[in-house]
Parts: structure tokens; sequence; C-alpha cells
């Protein structure tokens, strides 16, 4: 199959064009799924959950938190969206903004399935993956070191206030982490 680089001419809709557009300065979003396994042959989103990031604060107020409807649907929840419904949503919240994320790439192998179905290809948004900038802020030239990636030691280790395990919760810690890491040299 002839692999698009993705772009505005190479959209299969038309009405994703924005996806393309300057993003406004300063934003991003952060983004968790929580997802019925962590096993990414047999994971299904459950819950998507994104919050906006601007310059140094996290605004709460402007987030998103979608139910989405799985194989697994034993009871008729009214709320749960399809799949292809939640993404398409996250995708006008997301709009052209860089997405950032803790383990994104799991999250974005789920998500691009429907991604594609929607504009012909992975989302083209920048990603930001928290562990990766988390470890090159905690490693040394000089004397490499094992660093753990683990959520709750980052939290530890940047000392940022621990909330409930929710995804939503997780969603808010990611985007302080994130803003965090960008106001220190070097993590210790």
């Amino acid at each position: 199959m002839f692999n698009k680089k993705p772009s505005r001419d190479t959209l299969s809709d038309p009405n994703f064009a924005f996806l393309f557009e300057t993003a406004p300065a300063d934003e991003y979003v952060c983004l968790e799924c929580e997802t019925s396994t962590l096993s990414l042959e047999t994971a299904e989103v459950q819950v998507i959950h994104a919050v906006l990031i601007k310059g140094n604060r996290v605004l709460s107020s402007q987030k998103l938190s979608l139910l989405v409807k799985t194989s697994a649907e034993t009871l008729d929840n009214s709320e749960a969206l399809e799949p292809i419904e939640a993404v398409r949503q996250l995708l006008y919240f997301i709009g052209a903004r860089p997405v950032v994320g803790y383990y994104l790439e799991f999250d974005l192998n789920l998500l691009n399935q429907y991604i594609e179905q929607l504009i012909g290809f992975p989302l083209p948004n920048e990603q930001i993956e928290i562990s990766g900038i988390y470890y090159n802020k905690r490693q040394s030239k000089s004397q490499p070191i094992n660093v753990d990636l683990r959520f709750d030691t980052i939290v530890r280790k940047l000392e940022l206030p621990t909330f409930n395990n929710t995804a939503l919760d997780r969603t808010l810690t990611t985007a302080l982490m994130y803003i965090k890491l960008q106001h220190v040299a070097r993590v210790e």
C-alpha cells in the first residue's frame, strides 16, 4: 500500500483540515486513556480524558472526558459513545495542538485505528512523551544511571501532589509533570 505523507491535501475528510493549522501558541493537550487491559492486542479504550495546558497552567475547566462503548458492554449506558464518535470529538478538542502523555504511544496505538478511519492516517500532531523528557533530565552524560520511569516515581521525584488513581487524575498529574519538566534543567 502506498503511504501518503500526512497533510491537509491527503486528508480523507476535509472537515479535519484544522489539524494542519498553526497550533495556538504555548498550548498543549494532555491525553490519557483508560483501557480494558494493558495488552495492546486485546485492549479497548473505555474512557478518554484530555485536558488543556496553556503556558504554565493546567486548565482543568477545559477538559474532555468521554465514556466509550466497548465490545464487553453488558449494560445499556446511554452516555457511552461509539469509539469512532469519541475519537471524532477528541480530534476537535485537540485541534492542531501538540499532544502530551505518559506512555502516549500505547494510547495512540489504540486511538489511531479510529483516527485513520476518520482522516486516512494516524494523528499528525506533534507528540510529547513525558517519560522521555524525564529520562533525559534524569540521565547524566558523565555517569549513566538506570532511570526508574514508573509514573509514581516520576511524581515523587518531581515533588508533585498525588491525587486519586483515576485516569482523569493521571491526566492532570501528567500535565503537571510536563509543566514542571519544562522548568528544570535536571532531575536529581
